[in-house]
């Protein structure tokens, strides 16, 4: 009755990460001064491979170093919620027909009352699950390797997803599906089949339907 819906983001960041610090203190006579490190500039996916392939056009004029790719996945799903418990309706009926050797009385029916008894319904619940990994490339990898960023963030976010299930953030969006209260409404719980009177098909009385003869 309910269809898995799910969809996955995959997120694909490459970051240039500057040289380190300067260590404490002053440099000793004769060395030479310590990089000064700078911020991350940010640029295009099409400029970062063109400084992988020709880091001298650009005005760092150095390849990328300590390059990582940084890989989101995002899938929204329904999962199971506490069940609940509705009355579920039943019926009783009683016949009677009188019969002798000679004569015979046609069945009358009664209905009677019949305790409801109670049945266990369904509640889903809307989840998004994020998880987030990161690890070490090279620009060869990245501009001359034979699967796409998304296919290598598809491969390490499925791998560490196995390896790691406790580290997926996993929030409620607030949407759920309720079949208790489709059922206290009025409904039972079903998908209509193609005989429903309500859905337009014709009810076959062999299956229950039509109406009852002999009834008083």
């Amino acid at each position: 009755m309910f269809r898995y819906q799910s969809w996955a983001t995959v997120c694909c960041v490459a970051s240039m990460l500057s040289a380190s610090a300067a260590l404490a203190g002053e440099p000793k006579k004769g060395e030479p001064e310590p990089p000064i490190a700078r911020p991350a500039v940010d640029v295009t996916w099409e400029q970062f491979k063109q400084q992988c392939q020709d880091p001298m056009r650009g005005d760092v004029q150095r390849a990328p170093q300590e390059v990582r790719l940084v890989c989101t996945d995002q899938l929204t799903s329904w999962v199971a919620s506490a069940p609940g418990e509705v009355a579920l309706k039943s019926s009783r009926s009683v016949s009677t027909a009188v019969v002798s050797d000679k004569f015979k009385v046609a069945a009358s029916v009664r209905d009677v009352e019949a305790l409801q008894r109670p049945g266990t319904c369904h509640r889903f619940k809307e989840v998004v699950e994020t998880f987030t990994t990161e690890f070490p490339v090279t620009c060869d990898e990245l501009i001359n390797g034979k699967q796409e960023v998304q296919d290598l963030c598809l491969g390490k976010i499925d791998d560490s997803k196995e390896k790691n299930p406790k580290i997926i953030d996993i929030q409620e969006t607030g949407k759920f599906v309720d079949t208790c209260a489709a059922i206290q409404k009025g409904g039972d719980g079903r998908e209509p089949g193609p005989n429903d009177p309500s859905q337009g098909g014709n009810q076959d009385p062999s299956q229950g339907g039509g109406s009852r003869q002999g009834r008083r």
